[in-house]
C-alpha cells in the first residue's frame, strides 16, 4: 500500500530508497519504545493503553519518516491515506 503511494503520488524532496524510509520508521518507533522495554511500567498498563500506545507510536512515526518525504501535494494525499488507515 505505501510503496504503491510512495511510488506513484509522492513526489520526494530528497529522493530516497524504500529501505531508508522503513530503516527511519522504525529507528522513531525504536525511540519512543522505552515504556515498553521496562517491565514494571508496560504491566502498569492494561491492554487497550498499550494499543493506544502502539498505535501512537506508529502514527507518529510514519508519519516523520514515510509521509515527510514528500512535497506539498504527495503529503496531503498521504494525510489522506493515513486517515483512511485510522477508520
Amino acid at each position: 500500500m505505501f510503496s504503491a503511494f510512495q511510488n506513484e503520488s509522492n513526489i520526494e524532496l530528497c529522493p530516497t530508497s524504500d529501505t531508508n524510509l522503513v530503516k527511519s520508521l522504525m529507528n522513531l518507533m525504536d525511540c519512543q519504545m522505552e515504556t515498553f522495554r521496562d517491565e514494571g511500567k508496560f504491566a502498569q498498563l492494561d491492554d487497550r493503553q498499550a494499543i493506544a500506545w502502539l498505535e501512537g507510536i506508529f502514527f507518529f512515526s510514519l508519519t516523520w519518516s514515510i509521509g515527510a518525504s514528500g512535497n506539498e501535494v504527495g503529503r496531503a494525499k498521504f494525510d489522506l491515506l493515513v486517515k483512511e488507515l485510522q477508520e
